[in-house]
């Protein structure tokens, strides 16, 4: 009987962590133990680069609160790996997906949402790239795909051309 981890998601310690997932229409909502929502969501990204031939499978990724809760902790650290587990379950039903993230602007955060992706990306690394863009002030964003992405040699060479014109 085949008990390594890696093989078998559901053994996964994130999963033991995560939240229970509930799908709503185009979001997927969990609930935190003190009673907030939060929304992880994707939408279409193929208008990023539509003539390149993995558009189709660009995809932009998105979470957020929706409902506070304050608790005295403020820290939730069953958070971030259920936000893991949904990009996980993205890429085990599409494995040519290509997730990109756009840190939002608001309040001036936008760097603030960049270490978190960043940390979020650290406990999901494991078989998976990150391209970055950035400017090194306002904006921000990175796109994750497979290692083994049949298009990651043409990702690559379309954001660093898209840099360079910038």
């Amino acid at each position: 009987m085949e008990t390594n981890p890696t093989n078998r998601p559901e053994l996964n310690l994130s999963n033991l962590l995560s939240y229970p997932l509930v799908e709503d229409n185009d979001d997927i909502l969990f609930t935190t133990e003190n009673g907030s929502i939060y929304s992880v969501y994707f939408t279409d990204g193929s208008n990023y680069l539509p003539d390149a031939s993995f558009s189709t499978f660009v995809l932009m990724f998105g979470f957020e609160r929706k409902h506070r809760v304050r608790s005295r902790s403020g820290f939730d650290p069953r958070i971030l790996p259920t936000v893991v587990k949904v990009l996980y379950l993205a890429f085990q039903k599409q494995p040519d997906l290509i997730v990109v993230y756009v840190c939002s602007q608001a309040n001036g955060l936008q760097q603030v949402r960049n270490t978190l992706f960043e940390k979020l990306y650290q406990q999901f690394k494991a078989g998976y790239r990150k391209l970055d863009y950035n400017d090194g002030e306002s904006f921000f964003s990175s796109a994750i795909f497979r290692e083994a992405n049949p298009y990651a040699e043409e990702l690559e060479e379309r954001i660093q051309t898209f840099i360079r014109d910038k």
